[in-house]
């Protein structure tokens, strides 16, 4: 009887291990539901039930104001409801290239808050201007740049706040072009001119103002100036009076460029200048040749070589005279212009026309004292 009691209880305690097991491995067995914890489902309406929304102790309530992933927390910054956005401010900073000339420029500015631009140099930035200099949201800003006048590079940099944010964007303005060094250039060669009217041309050429005059104009009326004044390149225009037919004349005309100076030198003959003219039927039907030369210079041939009234006619085949205004002098004994001897004998050109001349002759002669004075008149044929 022992034995049969032992081995039931045994039998029983067997069973129940091995029901054990298997709800443990299958929990899904209806005979073991009554073993495993049957989840509630959520009752909204059980102020115990942590999801529920309108359980103020929920961390995951819509409503709670401690909640950080509340959307409806004001203190949220991700909150798509909330009214508060971080500002932002956005520039292009690429620094601005202005030329020497006034200009107008435009920085972009996008912004979600309000905005002011300023100027800032180390020296002065009246030269650079700000329109639309504040403003809320996006703008554009307009730089004005006034003319450089200076031979050096200009700096300003135009600084953009937005609460604490900042933006910096540099302008730079070319230095004005340095003028080209002065010149002034002239041809210097002399200008001849014959003895009649007429106009000559000095060209001028520089990159600057320049003016030009006769000098010593009151003493050379004979000569004046057209064009005489000019700004770079230009042509001065001479203008010279008819000569009288006995001396040759000059002037200097002087142009000047700030401190740069040219002269020109104008050499206008005598109307006799260059010309040969013959004297026919003097004493002992002599020939008497006059060659008037350059530099009021006079030869005198006579033929035969030697005249009987060797005071008239003095020296060898050809001999040089001067002249000085209508009249011509003979060297003394010695040769020299200079002496007594040539103030008492001289020609003296009375009239002039293109194919003849009229000349005096007149001086102290002293053949036998007293002394005599003399004066006869001679007309001469032009030979060329």
């Amino acid at each position: 009887m022992k034995k049969n009691v032992f081995i039931f209880s045994f039998t029983a305690i067997f069973l129940l291990l091995l029901l054990i097991t298997s709800c443990n491995d299958k929990p899904d067995i209806p005979s073991c539901e009554t073993e495993q914890e049957v989840e509630t489902p959520d009752d909204p309406d059980d102020p115990n039930d942590p999801d529920d929304p309108d359980d103020p102790n929920d961390p995951d309530g819509p409503d709670d104001p401690s909640d950080p992933d509340d959307p409806g927390d004001p203190n949220d910054p991700d909150d798509p409801d909330d009214p508060t956005e971080e500002p932002f401010l956005t520039v292009d900073e690429t620094p601005i290239t202005a030329t020497a000339e006034a200009g107008t420029y435009f920085i972009t500015v996008n912004s979600n808050s309000e905005w002011t631009a300023v100027v800032e140099s180390s020296g002065r930035s009246d030269w650079c201007l700000l329109d639309n200099n504040t403003g809320n949201g996006d703008g554009v800003i307009t730089v004005s740049i006034t003319k450089n006048p200076f031979y050096t590079t200009r700096i300003a940099i135009v600084t953009i706040s937005a609460g604490s944010l900042t933006k910096s964007v540099v302008v730079n303005q070319e230095a004005a072009e340095e003028p080209e060094p002065p010149f002034l250039t002239v041809d210097e060669t002399p200008i001849t001119a014959t003895a009649g009217a007429g106009t000559y041309s000095i060209v001028v050429s520089s990159n600057s103002e320049w003016t030009a005059v006769v000098e010593d104009a009151e003493n050379h009326t004979w000569c004046t100036l057209s064009n005489n004044t000019g700004n770079g390149d230009g042509v001065i225009t001479v203008n010279v009076t008819q000569n009288a037919p006995f001396t040759a004349r000059s002037a200097t005309i002087k142009i000047t460029s700030g401190n740069l100076t040219k002269s020109v030198v104008i050499n206008q003959s005598s109307a006799l200048e260059n010309s040969e003219w013959k004297f026919y039927g003097f004493i002992d039907t002599a020939i008497i040749e006059l060659k008037f030369l350059p530099e009021n210079r006079l030869h005198i041939k006579s033929t035969p070589e030697q005249l009987d009234w060797r005071y008239i006619i003095q020296g060898d085949f050809i001999t040089e005279y001067r002249m000085e205004g209508n009249k011509m002098y003979w060297p003394d004994e010695n040769g020299s212009f200079d002496g007594p001897f040539q103030n008492q004998y001289s020609w003296v050109i009375t009239h002039s026309h293109e194919n003849q001349i009229i000349m005096e002759f007149g001086g102290i002669f002293h053949i036998a004292p007293p002394p005599l004075m003399r004066i006869s008149t001679y007309i001469f044929f032009r030979q060329n």
